[in-house]
């Protein structure tokens, strides 16, 4: 029999200690939820619940593996509830998976508060599941909604900036993304490809443009909001009117700064001094051609568009691969 010694899974963080287990991320969560309002805040958000005055968060329940009454039905993974205001299931997932309809329909007579949410909490990416099953079941609407990994943490690195580490907030903010991403199912990639929008517009006079930095000069690919803060894609496409070539994403840093990385970023004038924002950071390798130039085609101008490796070996434009990811998400959710 095959036995697991303590030293063989490296703890990185107080988080580590609970496992890596469906219950230790939800467990993590649900505690980072009471020390830290602001995060609270923003899923409370994400769920459509808003205007919840600060004085009231400290009257707000967080539970966790709470044995569900009516029915025996079994036990949620977190319940957040504001008495007289809302009740919040949340059922978390593990990988691609989604919850049967079924499974969901049994947590429906467990909310009580004027405003009820059952979220599903999952890794997949955003597909039209959840309005699939408000058509199959109408107590579903205005109740049933979706959260995802990648979200929660892209919503824990936006706050690093206003807690310092120093700080409680700030250092079990830390400790989640370290938790989610290092020692849990968060390391894996999250896209296949994602083609980025670049230009070859001079930042200063006779400097570097952005498609150059993308892919000679600093091979790096930045981004200073908390908007693809968790995006981890295997490649990564620079886009200028089009793309003959991809690279494959090294590694990636948080709250990095792009003028630590490029010194010469110093040289941008105006602006909002973006080259000194914390910033996400995606290391590239040697451009990979693709053997043709895949065109961007009309409408597009700065949208992102992520999608299968496959897709570049078939279709002609940008345009293209992202109507024909759009059908594949929406084939998978029927």
């Amino acid at each position: 029999m095959n036995t697991l010694k303590a030293y063989d899974r490296k703890v990185r963080t107080p988080f580590g200690l609970l496992g890596t287990n469906e219950n230790a991320l939800t467990f993590s969560l649900g505690y980072l939820y009471s020390v830290c309002p602001e995060f609270l805040r923003k899923t409370l958000h994400r769920l459509d619940i808003k205007n919840v005055h600060f004085t009231r968060f400290g009257d707000i329940e967080i539970s966790l593996q709470k044995n569900t009454v009516k029915d025996k039905r079994g036990i949620t993974d977190l319940e957040i509830r504001l008495p007289g205001k809302f009740h919040i299931i949340i059922e978390g997932k593990i990988g691609l998976d989604i919850p049967s309809l079924e499974q969901c329909e049994k947590y429906l007579p467990e909310l009580e508060e004027p405003i009820k949410r059952l979220a599903i909490l999952q890794n997949a990416e955003h597909s039209n599941w959840i309005a699939k099953y408000k058509r199959e079941n109408h107590a579903f609407k205005g109740k049933l909604k979706g959260l995802y990994w990648a979200e929660l943490v892209e919503d824990a690195i936006s706050l690093l900036r206003s807690y310092p580490e120093s700080s409680s907030e700030g250092y079990w903010l830390r400790n989640f993304i370290k938790f989610a991403k290092e020692e849990y199912y968060m390391g894996s990639y999250t896209h296949e490809v994602w083609i980025v929008p670049t230009n070859k517009n001079e930042w200063w006079p006779g400097g570097l443009s952005f498609h150059e930095i993308h892919t000679k000069r600093g091979k790096i690919y930045f981004w200073s909001h908390g908007k693809f803060a968790n995006r981890k894609p295997l490649y990564i496409a620079s886009r200028c009117g089009g793309f003959d070539s991809v690279q494959k994403v090294l590694r990636i840093e948080h709250d990095v700064t792009p003028i630590s990385i490029i010194p010469e970023l110093k040289k941008v004038r105006g602006g909002d001094k973006w080259q000194n924002l914390p910033s996400t950071i995606w290391y590239l390798s040697e451009p990979i051609p693709l053997g043709r130039k895949i065109r961007t085609g009309p409408g597009l101008f700065n949208v992102h568009v992520t999608c299968d490796f496959d897709l570049l070996l078939t279709c002609d434009t940008v345009v293209e691969i992202r109507d024909k990811m759009k059908e594949r998400r929406e084939g998978m959710s029927e």
